[in-house]
């Protein structure tokens, strides 16, 4: 079993903006990192400068993207944002 914190995630389309129920399948998937995510979100939450709710969606996107990021570093496509995407990470945590 690989180390690090191992977490599943659930999407589910709840609501049409017009009212109605989508019929969309959820989408779930399973993750491994190594922070552990909870404690971040926590200390995002705490953060002046952003809200509770969407320091949740920050945290959790930032950790998957990132995950992606760097499994593909070596990637034309993803090698010409790494540079931002580090840059980011530095002030938000600086920040923080």
């Amino acid at each position: 079993m690989k180390k690090g914190h191992h977490y599943t995630i659930r999407l589910e389309h709840t609501l049409n903006p017009d009212g109605s129920t989508p019929d969309d399948q959820p989408v779930e998937f399973n993750f491994i990192s190594h922070d552990e995510i909870f404690g971040i979100l926590k200390k995002l939450k705490q953060r002046p400068d952003i809200e509770p709710e969407t320091a949740e969606q920050l945290g959790l996107g930032i950790k998957l993207f990132g995950g992606v990021l760097l499994q593909h570093r070596n990637s034309e496509l993803f090698s010409t944002l790494a540079p931002h995407f580090a840059d980011f990470m530095k002030a938000l945590k600086k920040s923080g």
